[in-house]
C-alpha cells in the first residue's frame, strides 16, 4: 500500500507588482523567469516531504479573484516592503474581504523584498494584524527573493501550510 498523499490548495493574492508570479516561479523553477504581469490564471504544484501536494494558484492582474468559487485551504498574500501606505491599506481590504467570504481559511502575509523591521512594524500596525488575529488565523513571514536565504523562508512557509492546510481539510 502506497503513502497517502494530502492535497492543499493555496490561493496566492496581492496587488499588482507584489511579486505573486515571481514567488510561484521561484517555488516551481528555483528562479524567476517571468518578466511581465500575469493576465488570467497561473498555477503550479509542489510536493512537500513527498506526501503533501501543495497547489499554488494565482489569478493575475484584473482577474476577478474575489468571485472565485474554488476550494482553498490556505491563502498567501504577498505584500512588497516598498508599498505605499495606500497600497498597504488596499491589501488590508483584501484580507477583510477574504475573511468575510471565507472566515475559516488561514492567511499568510508574505513580506517580499528587503525587510526593514521598522517598516515591517509600521505595515503590521496599518494592517491591524494584532486585532485581526483574534478572528483570522494569520501568519507572517519575510522573504527577500533576491537573497539566497529565501529558501529558508519557503521551508517555514511550507511547514506552516502543511499544518494549517490539513486542519482546514479536516473541518
Amino acid at each position: 500500500m502506497g503513502v497517502k498523499t494530502s492535497k492543499i490548495n493555496v490561493l496566492v493574492l496581492g496587488l499588482s507588482n507584489s511579486g505573486k508570479t515571481h514567488f510561484i516561479d521561484l517555488v516551481e523553477l528555483g528562479e524567476n523567469t517571468t518578466k511581465s504581469p500575469t493576465f488570467g490564471y497561473h498555477e503550479t504544484m509542489v510536493k512537500y516531504e513527498g506526501k503533501t501536494e501543495i497547489r499554488l494558484i494565482e489569478y493575475g492582474f484584473l482577474s476577478p479573484w474575489n468571485n472565485i468559487q474554488h476550494s482553498y485551504n490556505v491563502i498567501y498574500i504577498l505584500l512588497r516592503m516598498s508599498f505605499t501606505k495606500e497600497q498597504v491599506l488596499e491589501t488590508k481590504s483584501i484580507i477583510l474581504n477574504i475573511h468575510k467570504q471565507s472566515p475559516n481559511i488561514p492567511v499568510c502575509i508574505i513580506y517580499s523584498g528587503l525587510v526593514n523591521n521598522k517598516k515591517k512594524e509600521k505595515i503590521h500596525k496599518l494592517l491591524q494584524l494584532d486585532i485581526l488575529k483574534y478572528s483570522i488565523t494569520i501568519a507572517e513571514i519575510s522573504m527577500d527573493f533576491d537573497n539566497k536565504n529565501w529558501l529558508e523562508g519557503l521551508q517555514r512557509l511550507l511547514e506552516w501550510t502543511n499544518v494549517v492546510g490539513k486542519d482546514v481539510v479536516k473541518k
